[in-house]
């Protein structure tokens, strides 16, 4: 599933490709009844009518480190063939620090950052989730997962976190 977000200005446009292997299966039990009106009606448990729902499984990292602290970054990896900016490459700017190996790129207009170049994972790009243009926390075709990350004891938890394999194919 392709989705698209962007800055606050709208200058910076990105799309990503979210889905495929990461999609959970959830199975929901429905009764079907009469409602007093004559119309069908659908209620959980009861009878056995059982209805297959296919969610998006997206696993996001609520980051401490210095800079996720402070910008409240939320974040989802994926690899970078699963990412294009669609508008405004001349907007950007990049900010490091530390290691100098993350790239922090943000729009020079608004000051958001809806992606950046992870050190965690240098195959791929960290979407901040809530500068997507869908609200997918608040979707029912998704499974949005936040996991914690210790990211001001990095070296110390990167390995144990999962997030370097999130930008695999």
């Amino acid at each position: 599933m392709l989705l698209k977000g962007g800055c606050h200005c709208g200058r910076v446009r990105v799309e990503v490709e979210v889905g495929d292997a990461e999609d959970a299966e959830r199975e929901e039990t429905m009764a079907v009844g009469v409602n007093s009106t004559g119309e069908e009606d659908m209620k959980h448990g009861g009878a056995n009518l059982s209805k297959t729902t296919k969610k998006k499984k997206i696993v996001c990292y609520d980051c401490n480190c210095t800079v996720c602290y402070m910008r409240r970054n939320t974040h989802f990896v994926v690899p970078l063939s699963r990412f294009r900016i669609i508008q405004g490459e001349e907007c950007l700017t990049t900010y490091r620090y530390n290691t100098q190996v993350a790239k922090h790129t943000f729009c020079s207009t608004c000051g958001i950052s809806c992606f950046y170049y992870p050190r965690s994972n240098p195959d791929g790009v960290a979407i901040t989730l809530w500068c997507l243009d869908r609200r997918i926390v608040e979707d029912d075709e998704f499974d949005v997962e936040i996991r914690n990350f210790d990211g001001l004891h990095w070296e110390d938890n990167i390995e144990k976190s999962g997030i370097s394999e999130m930008s695999k194919e």
